[in-house]
């Protein structure tokens, strides 16, 4: 069998007081086929060096500007 690839998208502004338990959690997750998504919505308290850091696997986008969840 198997298993399609699950990807789970996280948006996030200035939210790495949050980021960490979020993917502690996430990393518990035993689907053999899955993917975590940051869209970082031009953070300014280090959210993105530290998925970058702390989780090198997570991919990551940057964006220029915060356009929150669904840019008008």
């Amino acid at each position: 069998m198997v298993n399609d690839l699950v990807s789970i998208i996280i948006v996030t502004y200035n939210g790495k007081s949050h980021l960490e338990k979020c993917l502690e959690s996430l990393s518990k997750i035993k689907y053999q086929n899955l993917e975590i998504i940051i869209i970082d919505n031009h953070s300014t308290d280090g959210s993105l060096e530290f998925i970058q850091t702390k989780y090198p696997d997570i991919k990551t986008i940057n964006l220029d500007d915060n356009y929150g969840f669904a840019e008008p």
